[in-house]
């Protein structure tokens, strides 16, 4: 009985840790992207909207996102080409008799 109460909450538990330990790095970058920062953003010296109303004010930003969103649209076409043919491969699966 008190195998089955344990694993009512560990397991969502071991998934909201997870969870958290996903986010915290996003959040530390969304945070850290309002920093007024020059060089480094390391330590908080006050809040701007400055990297946000001009996302391309450094050219290395602007080519990272075309390079990232370059890649992301290669990698979409190369999965949805490999999932249809393994969709397919599966439905058009014919079954074959075993020996017995």
């Amino acid at each position: 009985m008190m195998r089955h109460k344990i694993g009512r909450w560990i397991i969502p538990a071991i998934g909201g840790l997870a969870f958290i330990y996903l986010l915290v790095p996003i959040a530390y970058i969304f945070i850290y992207s309002f920093n007024d920062a020059g060089r480094t953003n390391l330590e908080w010296r006050g809040f701007t909207w400055g990297n946000w109303l001009n996302p391309c004010g450094a050219p290395a930003v602007c080519q990272a996102l075309g390079n990232s969103l370059q890649i992301g649209v290669v990698a979409t076409v190369i999965a949805t080409a490999l999932g249809t043919c393994v969709a397919l491969a599966g439905a058009l699966q014919v079954q074959v008799p075993q020996r017995q």
